[in-house]
């Protein structure tokens, strides 16, 4: 499925959704916690692949390193990864 949004609203026309899981959505987690996840996710497309340096997802997201490493730890905490 596409997405297809007229002209005004979005340059988005014809960029794929994906599924995101809910119980990241709805989890009482801070924000960086779900961007992380939306990040990773977004990466892996739903399949096992290799995780990013917290560099690299530090710099995508706009959070410092040690910021991602307290959020990678209650994603693991959670069980997400």
């Amino acid at each position: 499925m596409s997405a297809v949004l007229d002209d005004e609203r979005s340059e988005l026309v014809g960029v794929p959704f994906f599924a995101f899981p809910v119980e990241v959505v709805d989890a009482d987690v801070p924000w960086q916690d779900k961007l992380i996840m939306l990040l990773l996710y977004r990466m892996s497309g739903g399949q096992q692949f290799k995780m990013p340096s917290i560099q690299f997802i530090s710099d995508k997201i706009g959070i410092s390193e040690r910021e991602v490493e307290r959020s990678l730890q209650r994603i693991r905490e959670a069980g997400w990864i």
